[in-house]
């Protein structure tokens, strides 16, 4: 499978290396039954050579592996060059396959069933009482247990200890590595997520606020998911009419107040407010510097043009 989609042996050469080298046609060929084209096989394939390569170099036995030796290479790779969209999910899929063959061991299921049982309520929670597709609670609910077993690992899930920062560090290393689309996805599961533990009283703070927004993902432009998104809080969103200033900047300052007590760090408080300002000043509808909006800016060029009208009446007179 390797030959037919690469033709230089120098390449072929440099794929076939380390203790991956021999499961990689393997794998080639479940991917194409899978229907994923050929040049997105080529750049799996890539990927998966050049963690092999990096296992050589590090002495890692194929028998070692596991998702904390995929998270070095992944951290170890963003230091040097970036990591390519597909590349995380690329290793997910060699690493199920090899615990399949029995080759690598499989995951310690110690705090599985707490996890399951968790993401199985939320399941439950998103058909049967908010009416969504069962499609929809697919795609939710693989996220909600990675973000359960990332945060208690193989402890026993403690609800209560969920914190703010614990929400914004897993969108922060998951955000980049996947496509827009689905990084929405993430953050959307998450919110729901969230929501549904408040409404099962799991949890004391909604940390559905805290969630940040990921679009055109960067981490200097970190913004939190309801407090401001892209300088435009959904405060200043139109619900039937438009919304007074004061109950905007009081919608703003509750959004901040959430994270304050959810333990947001002060750097991400610091951007809300910025954003709950902006909000403000957008709501108002600020064009420049002195703070004119724009009714009073038609109001000057009626009166402009009625003082012109009149004059221009009084000279054919």
């Amino acid at each position: 499978m390797i030959n037919e989609l690469f033709t230089l042996p120098s390449t072929i050469e440099r794929l076939r290396q380390g203790p991956l080298s021999e499961n990689l046609d393997a794998y080639a060929a479940a991917v194409a039954e899978q229907g994923y084209a050929h040049h997105s096989i080529g750049r799996q394939i890539v990927a998966i050579a050049d963690f092999s390569r990096w296992l050589k170099h590090k002495q890692i036995p194929i028998e070692a592996l596991d998702d904390q030796v995929v998270d070095r290479f992944l951290q170890h790779r963003r230091r040097r060059e970036r990591v390519g969209r597909g590349d995380p999910k690329a290793l997910d899929r060699m690493l199920s396959m090899l615990r399949q063959k029995g080759i690598v061991k499989p995951c310690p299921p110690v705090a599985d069933n707490a996890c399951s049982k968790i993401a199985a309520g939320f399941h439950s929670y998103l058909v049967q009482e908010l009416g969504r597709s069962p499609s929809t609670a697919k795609n939710y609910v693989p996220l909600i247990g990675q973000f359960l077993q990332e945060r208690f690992q193989n402890r026993t899930p403690d609800l209560a200890l969920l914190r703010a920062p614990d929400v914004t560090g897993f969108v922060t290393r998951h955000a980049h590595q996947l496509s827009p689309v689905r990084a929405g996805i993430m953050v959307t599961a998450l919110r729901s997520f969230f929501r549904y533990l408040l409404h099962r009283g799991a949890i004391a703070t909604d940390l559905a606020g805290c969630v940040p927004t990921v679009p055109n993902w960067s981490l200097s432009t970190l913004q939190l998911g309801r407090v401001a998104r892209n300088g435009r809080s959904l405060a200043t969103a139109r619900i039937g009419r438009q919304r007074s200033d004061i109950e905007i900047r009081g919608h703003a300052r509750h959004k901040v107040h959430i994270c304050q007590e959810a333990g947001v760090p002060p750097g991400l408080l610091r951007l809300a407010r910025i954003g709950a300002d902006q909000s403000r000043d957008r709501a108002r509808g600020r064009t420049d510097d002195d703070g004119m909006d724009d009714r009073e800016h038609r109001s000057q060029r009626v009166r402009q043009g009625q003082r012109a009208r009149g004059g221009a009446a009084r000279e054919v007179e």
